[in-house]
């Protein structure tokens, strides 16, 4: 949630998101929007989280379920 926490508060739309496809590695997460994970392709609809506070884990979460969390609506998920 982290990734993409800051630009959901200030405004930016989902599609901004998608197309932007950004990524972070830090030493809290490495994470991306979109991209590959164990040879499989996820596209910009996700989030894939390949660590979490130096531990390496493997997971996908959906980018539009996650923008509507911090945006704080319960709309209809994209």
């Amino acid at each position: 949630m982290e990734l993409v926490e800051s630009y959901v508060m200030r405004g930016d739309s989902l599609q901004s998101l998608r197309s932007g496809q950004q990524g972070c590695s830090c030493e809290e997460f490495r994470a991306m929007i979109g991209g590959y994970l164990n040879g499989k392709k996820y596209g910009t609809d996700k989030i894939i989280v390949r660590e979490i506070n130096g531990r390496e884990c493997e997971e996908v979460f959906s980018l539009s379920e996650i923008f509507y969390f911090i945006k704080g609506g319960q709309q209809n998920l994209i």
